[in-house]
């Protein structure tokens, strides 16, 4: 039996109603993007640190060779780790997506949100993992000279002084002079263990600073 004209005109109207929902569902897709990195509420450091988080993560980034700084890739590593499982997930995305858009008539929200959550947490947790099994190239002891307060080492037995770290040398005064001058522990000297010889590990600040966002795109 053929479709009544008001049949005709409720199918029609409802298959338009569909349209608009698939359309209203790709245009929220495509307007969300996912971050990962330093947000500006995380950026600012303790202490009279003169740049912030992201400032500092761009650097061991790309290096700096007015800083003698050289490139330890983190960010970027993070993400092209889990390429592939990236890719399939926002495959999956855009599917769900199309598959809520009639149900939940355009809102559509709550499926990126899920997807985007997911990638979003490893990535994270990866450049995260990175920081802590230690950027290559490690810092170099040299570089390390000054960070830890001359106070550090002058409240330090004198024997350990001596045969940890300066060997050889008898004069008080020429081990004072020595300590001020390098600022290294003892005890991390003579182990090999020097505090902040991980890049990015020393304080914690810039690595606790990482995280995601999920937002609509500029």
């Amino acid at each position: 039996m053929p479709m009544t004209d008001a049949e005709i005109a409720r199918h029609h109207a409802t298959h338009v109603k569909e349209q608009e929902y698939l359309a209203k569902a790709l245009e929220m897709l495509g307007r969300k993007e996912l971050i990962v990195g330093i947000p500006a509420e995380k950026n600012e450091r303790s202490g009279d640190s003169p740049i912030g988080n992201a400032a500092i993560g761009y650097i061991h980034e790309f290096g700096s060779a007015a800083q003698n700084i050289p490139p330890r890739p983190h960010l970027m590593a993070g993400v092209l780790e889990h390429k592939e499982e990236i890719i399939k997930l926002m495959r999956g995305c855009a599917r769900d997506v199309m598959a809520a858009a009639v149900p939940a008539r355009g809102n559509v929200m709550p499926t990126i949100n899920t997807y985007y959550h997911n990638i979003g947490r490893m990535v994270r947790d990866s450049i995260k993992n990175k920081i802590q099994e230690g950027l290559q190239p490690q810092i170099q002891p040299e570089s390390l000279l000054g960070r830890v307060t001359a106070r550090t080492l002058r409240r330090t037995h004198e024997r350990e002084l001596r045969e940890a770290v300066f060997p050889g040398i008898r004069s008080r005064r020429e081990r004072r002079q020595l300590a001020r001058r390098h600022g290294l522990t003892l005890i991390e000297r003579a182990r090999g263990e020097v505090a902040g010889s991980k890049p990015l590990w020393d304080t914690g600040s810039y690595r606790n600073a990482i995280t995601y966002a999920i937002r609509d795109k500029e």
